[in-house]
């Protein structure tokens, strides 16, 4: 199990390199690259052997989720899409915040 979910991290880097690529030459839209971040943050997770890992990684899913929450407001103000759009990666986004801080206390309690 531990060898599928490494394979999937490299997929995912390797997509997330490759969708940043046709970003930068107008062919994907900036929010699969984000997409694609997201899912690499979660597949890391999986894999985190220690809280101070997965402080480290919800920090950088969090940074995704803002980044995708952004797009979609900028879509819903641009009249793109609508505003659930933006509440859903909201919600994502604070889901990975209340694990960030679960995080934070065990890193803290396991050091008293």
């Amino acid at each position: 199990m531990k060898e599928l979910r490494k394979e999937r991290i490299a997929v995912l880097k390797k997509l997330t390199d490759q969708l940043t690529i046709l970003f930068k030459n107008a062919t994907v839209p900036y929010d699969e690259v984000l997409e694609s971040m997201q899912s690499l943050s979660e597949a890391e997770l999986e894999i985190a052997e220690t809280d101070k890992e997965r402080v480290e990684l919800y920090k950088k899913l969090i940074d995704a989720l803002k980044q995708r929450e952004a797009v979609a407001e900028a879509q819903w103000k641009a009249a793109r899409a609508t505003e659930t759009s933006v509440l859903k990666w909201r919600a994502k986004r604070l889901v990975a915040e209340i694990h960030l801080e679960q995080a934070k206390l065990k890193v803290a309690n396991a050091a008293k």
